[in-house]
Formats: C-alpha cells, sequence, structure tokens
C-alpha cells in the first residue's frame, strides 16, 4: 500500500539551503584545489554583490532539485500526495486515536457522523487517503 503525504509546500529557506550545497558542490568539483576559494573570493572581492546572483541561482537550483525529487525519487518508491487541510488532519488524528483505542470502522463513522457533523463523503475521503 503506497504511503500517503501531505503535498510539500514551498519552503524557501529549505530550497536555498540545497541550492547553495549544489552550488558549493559544483565549485569543488570544477576546481578541487581551489573551487571555494574561488567562491569565497568573488563574494569579497565584489563587497556581497555577486550574492546578487548566487543567491536566485541557489534558489532555483534548490526549487529544481525538490520538484525533481519529488517527481521521481519520491514516486518510485510509491508515496502518494494529497493535499490535507487542518480539518481532515484532524479527522485522521481521531480516526487514528479511535482505532488505537479498539473502535470499528462502523463505530467510528457513526461517531463523527452524529457527535461531529462529518458529512459521508468527508468521511469517505479521510478512508480513501488513509
Amino acid at each position: 500500500m503506497p504511503q500517503i503525504q501531505k503535498s510539500r509546500k514551498r519552503n524557501k529557506p529549505k530550497e536555498l539551503g540545497a541550492g547553495a550545497m549544489i552550488i558549493v558542490l559544483f565549485f569543488l568539483i570544477m576546481s578541487p584545489s581551489g573551487g571555494l576559494a574561488f567562491l569565497a573570493a568573488s563574494i569579497i572581492c565584489t563587497a556581497g554583490i555577486s550574492l546578487v546572483v548566487y543567491v536566485p541561482t541557489a534558489y532555483v537550483l534548490g526549487h529544481l532539485f525538490f520538484k525533481l525529487w519529488d517527481r521521481y525519487v519520491k514516486q518510485e518508491y510509491g508515496i502518494k500526495f494529497v493535499d490535507v487541510d487542518n480539518n481532515q488532519k484532524a479527522l485522521h488524528d481521531y480516526i487514528n486515536k479511535a482505532r488505537e483505542a479498539g473502535m470499528i470502522d462502523s463505530s467510528i463513522k457513526d461517531t463523527l457522523r452524529s457527535q461531529g457533523g462529518w458529512s459521508d463523503d468527508e468521511i469517505d475521503d479521510a478512508y480513501r487517503n488513509f
């Protein structure tokens, strides 16, 4: 059965960090003896102005990295992406806790309908995405 995971929201610091690592690796591969020195010198000698190029480039590279990661690597292992809002998360949490407490699914559904005010469609969606 495939795992269910929330869709990845954009995380700029994470994408920027991954892109920065890609840039550092690029400089290390292209010039193992002085790649990082060149990178540091280009930032220092331009008084940080070169960051105007490096930062957006790092962000774009990080964004592309995570796009490719989501598309190829995670799908290869059967992870299914679904959007989950707070109400659906609360519903999933309740179902998990009720199952752990030994309740059967029909009893859980009845409780959600009568006491929680959830519709049949919402409950069915929660079980389908479980």
